[in-house]
């Protein structure tokens, strides 16, 4: 054999298979959807539902979840692989459709505001939001730290945001579709509070335990 082909040939057999962020990022959603329609199964969708979709602003706060959701599912994944190479703004992706959810019920909270502020006001805590919001970051949240870990995150603080953000951005998701509670305080205290605080829990403990 020629210096060549044994160069050649140890060159070949030296490669590493370089993982797929897009596998994990399907596994990733399909967890968390598949955990929609079971709780879908359990208590039913909102019998507005219909009526709730030809809203505007109900519309486009669902398609921003969603698209918050598969962000964060495939960044996630994406800056867990040292060989993908990307630059430093891709990990704020999911953060653009996650800001502009927050600033419509910004939004919708100063023209209630400015019209009829008897409407903002507190309401009891519901433990249907809090308790299925808490599945979500237990079930698809750990689900989505564990497949983290088997990679080599270069970025565990960012990689654990991202993965609480999918969570928590499916757990809201999942809300509109089975809550009827659309009190704009509710919306502010009981869905966007925890998906801020969750999402920074995320970072610290990322930080802690996907590091390798």
């Amino acid at each position: 054999m020629s210096n060549q082909s044994l160069i050649a040939s140890l060159s070949e057999e030296a490669k590493i298979s370089v993982c797929s962020p897009w596998g994990g990022a399907m596994r990733g959603l399909g967890f968390s959807v598949g955990f929609l329609f079971l709780l879908g199964s359990i208590y039913s969708l909102r019998p507005d539902l219909a009526l709730k979709l030809a809203q505007p602003v109900y519309l486009t706060n669902l398609i921003l979840l969603g698209l918050t959701a598969i962000a964060s599912a495939s960044v996630s994944c994406w800056i867990a692989i040292p060989d993908l190479q990307s630059p430093h703004w891709v990990r704020l992706l999911p953060f653009i459709p996650a800001g502009l959810w927050a600033l419509s019920l910004v939004v919708t909270l100063q023209q209630i505001w400015l019209n009829r502020p008897e409407l903002i006001h507190p309401h009891e805590l519901n433990m249907f939001c809090i308790k299925n919001c808490m599945l979500f970051l237990l079930l698809p949240g750990t689900f989505q730290f564990a497949q983290i870990k088997r990679l080599a995150p270069v970025l565990p603080a960012w990689s654990g945001a991202l993965s609480l953000l999918l969570a928590t951005s499916m757990g809201n998701f999942a809300l509109m579709l089975l809550e009827q509670n659309d009190g704009i305080y509710h919306q502010l205290a009981w869905h966007l509070a925890p998906t801020i605080l969750f999402t920074l829990l995320g970072f610290m403990v990322g930080k802690k335990v996907l590091h390798w």
